[in-house]
Parts: structure tokens; C-alpha cells; sequence
């Protein structure tokens, strides 16, 4: 196996069997045990076109690892499960496709984890994959039942 199969397996496992506090916790809480659940019948995992990052999709938000040190290195908490996520081509933004018909898709700057826009009109359906165009310039959804946008 390669270097970044090794890493996807490993925090694929962090995921499961780890029960440590996230980041971020929602106010009044104490601690969070797990790190959510992911959905593999989606695109729950995406590389950083560099391949210095990975993103994993859960239950709970999209986490940010460092494949060369397989740290965890960011929380993106939402306020709904992502099931699907996707870089930019430039590495810039990070895009994520929501578990059920109430969750839009949302973007993110990667360098500060802040939101940058939610589209609101892409679903009836949970988000099964989202994907850049090659210049960065669209983006494309896809779910079970309203198809490609």
C-alpha cells in the first residue's frame, strides 16, 4: 500500500475506534465522545490537490487531517451531518454535501475553516457527491433523487 492509502486507513480507523473530545462542541457541553459516523456509500473523503490534507465527511462535521503526520488538525462543526466533500483544484476551498434533503451544500476557506457561502437551491435528496470543474470555476452536486446540477 502507498503512503496516502496507509493514511486514509489509519484515520479511517481513528474514526471508529478513538473516543476523544473534538474541537469544537456545541455550548453547554462537556465533551463529545467519537467522532461521528461516516456514510460509505457516499464520498465522505477527499485529498487536498497537494495531498498535504485529507477531509473526512461524518455525522458531525468534516475533519482536516495532515497526511504526512496523521494529525488531526481541524473541526469543521456543522450544525448537520456531511456526507460528501470535495477540494478546489487550487487547494483554496472545500466543498460539503449534507446527509439528508434539510442540508445544503456549503464551502469553506481551508486556511481559516470559515464558511464562505451556502447554496441553498441544489437538493431534494442527501448530497451523494460533489466535485470542482478543473478551473475551479463550477461546482458540481449529484443525489439520489433530483440528479446532476
Amino acid at each position: 500500500m502507498n503512503r496516502i492509502t496507509m493514511a486514509i486507513l489509519a484515520i479511517m480507523a481513528c474514526l471508529w475506534l478513538y473516543s476523544l473530545p473534538v474541537l469544537a462542541l456545541p455550548e453547554g457541553a462537556v465533551a463529545r465522545l467519537g467522532k461521528g459516523m461516516i456514510s460509505l456509500q457516499k464520498r465522505p473523503i477527499a485529498l487536498s490537490p497537494d495531498g498535504s490534507l485529507l477531509a473526512v465527511a461524518t455525522s458531525l462535521g468534516i475533519y482536516l487531517y495532515n497526511t504526512t503526520t496523521y494529525v488531526e488538525i481541524g473541526f469543521i462543526e456543522t450544525d448537520e451531518g456531511m456526507s460528501s466533500v470535495a477540494f478546489s483544484p487550487d487547494g483554496h476551498l472545500l466543498a460539503g454535501g449534507g446527509l439528508d434533503d434539510r442540508i445544503p451544500v456549503k464551502l469553506w476557506d481551508v486556511s481559516g475553516l470559515q464558511l464562505v457561502k451556502t447554496l441553498t437551491d441544489t437538493y431534494h435528496y442527501s448530497c451523494y457527491s460533489v466535485v470542482f470543474s478543473p478551473d475551479g470555476q463550477l461546482l458540481a452536486t449529484c443525489s439520489l433523487l433530483s440528479g446532476s446540477r
